[in-house]
């Protein structure tokens, strides 16, 4: 098979592709704001279908720098770019009011020809494309073959040295101004159908072809039907084998990874969306005071933080390479643009009933409303077929489960190489012996140091998050967040996410003054319990100086692990207004014990005016990022719960046979376990954002983040966990059923360090008008990821 033009594109561009991407991103946007004509950035911030001169227009002007073909390798006249290079051009294309590339004709069309053309064809098509001087249509999609595209019926007979094509395309994007088509054609009935189509290459002026653009409902005709009636294409403009065509389609879906995603334009979509409602209402005050619109609009930047995340992720390799992520990305993508556009349209009130007529959107504005909503409704028309172009929704969920149907428990986690993989492999061995339910079982009621807590000790997993100068072993964020995550799917009872979050604070606070504390931790002598439950940090439990110490006032509802804790450390309020970290003994609290759903040891604490040992003293917003880090593990712990919860699902339904056959052939339980997988990965994009997030310098950058992370882990696993037991009937709520004892393990998750409403309400009133300014420091102008974490 042909090499995808994206793969040699990057192998051929990665030693020469700028290290730094912040410098990379800054040539790419100062060059397009240096070459757009104005006219031009102002017709496509509004257009939903840019125009022909608009898109050849501005491959001429990048072709002036070598960049209308970005994507192509260098012998193909392209400039190499890796994929993530071709994401920072089309974010700040959009972010410049710039068209984008013609997707069916550099992205697409260059392609198969570079791939699979003659030398004569690549010198033929080729420079036209980069020259901008051509554009091509692509003709897939028929009338009685959308989805199902190996059932075709245009037909291609030999007749000497020319094809003969007879039949119609439809849903041809563009091909009224497009000057060429690449078309799949059937050449043969025998055999399989995929062995019978060819790929030609033809003008669309040729005699016997007829356009026809359709009207759609928001008044453009971008789509279009072909009509072919004995048209003459030469059989040396046939690209490849005959019946080599199914092998050219699937080149392109291979060669596709991440922008049927969309993020570009959902960054663009909320940009919008956000501008819209820090206008006026129709009290005169800005559409953002209603909490309830910051609460949906929180919704959605919390939406496009996992999307944009999980696309980086996959670009970087970091993806589920067992899963088809961008079947995930997608159905991500095109369901957060079509709720952005829904809301924008919405917010407009009456005036998002009205019709903009964007003939020549450079012209004054005639008709009512805000600037910034003009488009907004007729784009929310024309997008309603994001679900369906590129794959259907349906589609893209049957391809999903496809694969999780034949796929191994654990498919959906990101690749670990070097350390990280050893400490995955030590991890699934050890927890594979001691994480099963009758292991459970046997530990029920033992005290953590006279059961598994020794072997923890001994594998390094109590000091591996804390800095070797603290006794620890040198790992980070990542190493915690993997021990949380596989404690979690082994659903262990013991307290090991308090004591490794007290242990830390302990480290990033006072590393040499707790040195023996430290020390003792890592060897499991000590168990520290850090004593907090409140969101984002705020501590509820106060403390004030007096002549003898320090004395602690107030009450945290549950705290994990404290029936067995040596020492409790409490983020308290200082009197000025600060916060700090203090050491209590046990018995200097009221600790009412309890045991949590899933049969874990907690207890409320209450602190009546309560001597503390000591307050751990450090630099200035240590302790903030110490709790972060413990919020981190705890998403990472309710993610491999719901991981597991998953996989039982999976294998339940394959299991479990009705009416015949097993439950995972019926169509509504595959489209359950994609809609399932779907929340997994968008949940572990959002832990990835809060790892990321720990490196950055900006603590309210980080404390959105924080909470952004929190919101949706949570509201993801309730409904992955819910769904598994859903799946499993009436077996799924008796005591003996594993994947019960997973929902109880992320409803506990869900109750600790902040609800996901918490979270949220945190959010919401950082965008409130009053209280933030408009804009905010997080709108999302489509800043990478990177920049918003770099350290």
């Amino acid at each position: 098979m042909a090499q995808s033009m994206a793969q040699a594109a990057g192998e051929a561009a990665r030693d020469e592709a700028p290290r730094d991407e912040a410098a990379f991103r800054a040539e790419v946007a100062r060059f397009i704001a240096d070459n757009i004509p104005p006219e031009m950035a102002a017709r496509n911030r509004v257009a939903v279908h840019p125009g022909r001169e608009d898109y050849l227009g501005w491959a001429r002007i990048l072709a002036r720098r070598g960049w209308s073909a970005p994507g192509w390798p260098k012998e193909h006249g392209g400039a190499g770019w890796t994929a993530r290079q071709l994401q920072v051009l089309e974010e700040e294309s959009f972010r410049a009011g710039a068209p984008s590339l013609h997707i069916q004709t550099v992205d697409l069309a260059g392609p198969l020809i570079a791939a699979f053309g003659t030398e004569a064809q690549k010198a033929k098509y080729l420079p036209a494309i980069r020259e901008g001087r051509e554009l091509w249509a692509q003709g897939f999609s028929e009338p009685g073959s959308g989805s199902d595209l190996a059932s075709l019926s245009t037909r291609a007979v030999r007749d000497g040295d020319h094809y003969v094509v007879t039949g119609q395309k439809i849903w041809t994007s563009d091909a009224y101004y497009c000057d060429r088509i690449f078309c799949l054609v059937r050449t043969s009935t025998e055999g399989r159908p995929q062995q019978g189509i060819t790929m030609l290459l033809f003008p669309l002026d040729l005699p016997g072809v007829t356009v026809r653009p359709i009207p759609l409902i928001d008044g453009g005709h971008s789509l279009c039907e072909v009509f072919f009636d004995g048209v003459r294409v030469p059989v040396e403009d046939r690209l490849g084998e005959e019946g080599g065509g199914w092998t050219c389609a699937k080149h392109l879906l291979a060669g596709e990874r991440v922008r049927t995603a969309e993020a570009p334009r959902n960054a663009r979509e909320i940009a919008r969306l956000r501008a819209i409602l820090e206008g006026p209402g129709p009290d005169g005050r800005p559409l953002l005071a209603d909490p309830l619109r910051r609460a949906r609009l929180a919704e959605l930047e919390m939406d496009l933080a996992a999307l944009r995340v999980g696309v980086e992720m996959e670009l970087d390799g970091r993806g589920a390479p067992g899963l088809p992520t961008p079947s995930v990305l997608k159905l991500q993508g095109t369901e957060l643009m079509q709720a952005a556009q829904r809301f924008s349209r919405e917010a407009l009130g009456p005036y998002g009933a009205i019709f903009h007529d964007l003939g020549d959107p450079a012209a004054p504005m005639a008709e009512p409303g805000p600037e910034a909503g003009r488009g907004a409704a007729a784009e929310s028309l024309f997008r309603r077929a994001a679900t369906i172009y590129g794959g259907s929704s349906e589609v893209q969920k049957g391809i999903i489960a496809k694969a999780i149907e034949g796929a191994d428990a654990g498919a959906a986690r990101p690749p670990a190489e070097g350390d990280l993989g050893l400490l995955r492999d030590s991890l699934d061995g050890v927890l594979a012996r001691h994480g099963s339910r009758e292991a459970r079982r046997v530990r029920a009621g033992v005290p953590a140091r006279e059961g598994l807590w020794p072997t923890l000790a001994a594998q390094g997993w109590l000091g591996a998050g804390l800095p070797e100068a603290a006794g620890g072993f040198g790992g980070g964020a990542r190493e915690s967040a993997e021990i949380a995550e596989a404690v979690g799917r082994a659903l262990l009872g013991e307290p090991l996410g308090p004591v490794v979050a007290a242990a830390r604070a302990l480290a990033f606070l006072d590393p040499a003054g707790q040195a023996a504390r430290l020390e003792a931790v890592v060897a499991g002598e000590l168990l520290p319990v850090l004593v907090h439950d409140a969101p984002g940090g705020a501590a509820s439990v106060s403390a004030r100086r007096t002549g003898d110490g320090w004395r602690l006032s107030g009450r945290v509802r549950a705290a994990l692990g404290a029936p067995e804790a040596d020492l409790l450390a409490v983020p308290a309020r200082l009197e000025d207004g600060g916060e700090g970290l203090f050491l209590v003994a046990p018995e200097a609290a009221r600790l009412h014990a309890c045991r949590t759903l899933d049969d874990r040891a907690a207890a409320e604490a209450v602190f009546e005016d309560a001597p503390a040992l000591e307050r751990v003293e450090g630099a200035a917003g240590a302790l903030a990022l110490a709790i972060d880090h413990a919020l981190v593990d705890a998403c990472a712990d309710a993610l491999g719960a719901m991981d597991r919860a998953f996989w039982l699902a999976r294998d339940h339904v394959a299991q479990r046979r009705q009416f015949g056959q097993a439950l995972i052939r019926f169509q509504a339980i595959q489209h359950r376990l994609a809609e399932m997988l779907v929340e997994i990965q968008r949940a572990r994009a959002m832990l990835e954002h809060g790892i990321e997030a720990l490196g950055g310098v900006d603590p309210a950058a980080r404390a959105r983040a924080m909470s952004r992370m929190k919101a949706r882990v949570d509201r993801s696993a309730f409904f992955v966990g819910a769904q598994a037991i859903q799946l499993h009937g009436g077996m799924g709520l008796t005591e003996d059923c594993e994947v019960g004892g997973c929902f109880k393990r992320i409803c506990v998750q869900g109750a600790m360090m902040g609800t996901a409403d918490d979270h949220l309400a945190r959010l919401v009133r950082e965008l409130d008008p009053d209280h933030a300014p408009p804009g905010g420091a997080d709108a999302p102008t489509i800043p990478s990821r990177r920049e918003e974490t770099a350290s």
